[in-house]
């Protein structure tokens, strides 16, 4: 009974509470005097966005690189400034993926557009950005299509039709 309460002692020094080498009897003894800071900041990838305009039709942006709380403004400001355009498509064929920050913007985006009666269209999603707009419920906010291409193809065909 002893051995058990001592052991359970020692347990805090286990999970690294403490500095030395202690463990648990039978597991590998671990140094938790060189443990790595935990509140580094992650390495994110830039944001790029092109902007593509037809004499005709809808405005496009390119996105490139994933879409985060991180470069998030950048998208901000490309959207805020399309916002006299009708139609814009969102060509995230290089997009690799989007955090809950970046959806959140989409989602922003889609709501101030449609009370303005303008709309934004999604292109070229993949399917790690598809199953987060799935399991969030948000898919059928955007109108999709599987390239640049056909979203061009489709909206200039329905606003001259």
């Amino acid at each position: 009974m002893r051995q058990r309460r001592r052991q359970a002692r020692n347990w805090p020094c286990t999970l690294g509470w403490c500095s030395g080498e202690r463990s648990y009897p039978g597991w590998p003894a671990l140094d938790y005097r060189f443990k790595p800071p935990y509140n580094l900041p992650m390495a994110t990838e830039p944001l790029t966005i092109e902007r593509l305009s037809a004499p005709e039709g809808p405005r496009v942006l390119c996105l490139r690189g994933p879409l985060t709380f991180e470069n998030l403004s950048s998208f901000q400001n490309a959207i805020r400034r399309e916002e006299n355009v009708p139609m814009v498509i969102l060509d995230l064929s290089d997009v690799p993926y989007i955090d809950s920050a970046g959806l959140g913007s989409l989602v922003s985006a889609y709501v101030r557009r449609h009370k303005a009666t303008q709309h934004i269209a999604l292109s070229g999603v993949n399917d790690r950005v598809l199953k987060l707009f799935e399991t969030t419920r948000v898919e059928p906010l955007f109108l999709m299509f599987p390239t640049l291409e056909d979203a061009i193809t489709a909206l200039t065909g329905a606003a001259e039709a």
